[in-house]
């Protein structure tokens, strides 16, 4: 009894669902990382600087439209509050350790965004927070971790509390070396990747995960150039030419692809940021359709030649 063709491509489908699977975990790990070294270096990165005294007088007249940094402003410190002002060029790329909530959306929306170990009350179904007689918003609670080292931290998006000349500024971002206005201390790294070098782990587990993508691309269009075999064979005996084949082999590929594609995006729409997503997936496709390429060419041309 013949096998149906639309069960022999259930494996080939699930080979590519893997592929697919895999770079969302392998970015979801990331993502974690990145957050735990967040939440255990005072919500900076390793490559913060603390703003120079004169920069610190001048930093709004000389932000361009092009640069995308933070700006953290320590007001108060204390064995039970730490208070600080925030601001950012940039609001959609603002990645903070939150264990619920959401980020700030907009410049000085006079919200917060708090430890689980601060106080908060209740106005009707919303929580608030105030500091100097000003209300704020709690929109999100820190904390990835139980005994998180941000429970008793406030962050508070107004940015005109940055303005006190007496308060210390500390400027993060991914790209600080290529704004060249912006001078300071580097302050280094004083949370879990100086201490465990989680950058290694995670370098390591990207080029391990592309090294099984890369395989598994080629086990996978190898097992569909097996399947289909018997449709290439008809179809050149028909006439067919063997690249008006090798193009309804791609548009077959291209088609389950996509078809996973979707599949990825509403499995994963709010973990994985969507230009992430995307360069992935334009990745995975070049690689597969490189593999399909290669053996195509190599193996199964010969045999029908």
């Amino acid at each position: 009894m013949k096998i149906r063709p639309y069960l022999k491509i259930i494996p080939f489908s699930l080979i590519i669902l893997s592929i697919f699977l895999l770079k969302s975990f392998e970015g979801q790990f990331q993502h974690i990382q990145k957050m735990l070294i967040l939440e255990s270096n005072n919500l900076m990165s390793p490559y913060h600087i603390q703003v120079s005294e004169d920069i610190k007088i001048n930093w709004r007249k000389l932000v361009k439209p092009r640069d995308n940094f933070s700006v953290f402003g320590l007001l108060e410190r204390s064995s039970t509050e730490q208070v600080i002002a925030f601001y950012a060029t940039d609001y959609k790329k603002i990645i903070l350790p939150l264990k619920s909530g959401s980020c700030f959306s907009s410049k000085d929306s006079n919200e917060a965004i708090v430890g689980m170990g601060i106080p908060t009350y209740m106005l009707g179904d919303s929580e608030y927070y105030d500091y100097n007689n000003i209300r704020y918003y709690v929109i999100g609670k820190f904390g990835l971790t139980d005994d998180s080292p941000l429970k008793n931290t406030i962050l508070l998006n107004n940015s005109s509390l940055l303005d006190q000349p007496d308060i210390p500024l500390t400027s993060d971002g991914p790209n600080l070396n290529k704004i060249t206005w912006l001078q300071g201390k580097s302050l280094g790294n004083k949370g879990v990747e100086r201490w465990f070098n989680i950058s290694f782990v995670t370098n390591w587990i990207r080029n391990l995960t592309w090294l099984v993508i890369l395989c598994s691309s080629f086990l996978s269009m190898y097992y569909y150039l097996v399947i289909t075999q018997e449709r290439r064979n008809i179809l050149w005996e028909i006439g067919m030419g063997a690249k008006a084949i090798f193009k309804k082999g791609i548009r077959d590929i291209t088609i389950v692809v996509l078809f996973f594609d979707l599949i990825i995006v509403c499995i994963f729409q709010r973990e994985t940021p969507f230009f992430e997503f995307i360069m992935s997936s334009v990745v995975i496709y070049t690689i597969l359709l490189g593999a399909y390429c290669i053996l195509f060419w190599r193996q199964i041309l010969k045999e029908i030649t």
